[in-house]
């Protein structure tokens, strides 16, 4: 929480994780679609709980200490709680043969 000054930074601007990946841990935890259950060891790709009453937030927050700021750290919330130390992060998973590029208006 020292170098974060309590507060979520601009995206990019931290330095990035192991992983080469900027903010995917300790500047908001990022929200999952996959259900909060037990983390099961030995396991890759992990699709989480068949159901339950929280999703998953993985890879900590500035909110929190720094031995939940790691890719394998997760904790549950209610998804219909909006709170200022989860974000989400927007994949595509096929890129277009153009790159899209925002007009300003």
């Amino acid at each position: 929480m020292t170098n974060s000054a309590n507060t979520t930074h601009p995206v990019g601007t931290k330095t990035a994780n192991e992983l080469g990946i900027y903010d995917l841990t300790g500047n908001v935890f990022e929200w999952c679609w996959d259900w909060y259950g037990s983390y099961p060891t030995a396991q890759t790709n992990y699709q989480g709980a068949g159901s339950g009453p929280y999703r998953v937030d993985r890879g900590g927050s500035w909110g929190f200490s720094t031995s939940f700021c790691h890719v394998a750290s997760q904790a549950g919330s209610n998804p219909y709680q909006q709170v200022n130390i989860i974000g989400f992060r927007v994949v595509l998973l096929d890129a277009p043969a153009t790159p899209f590029i925002p007009r300003l208006q």
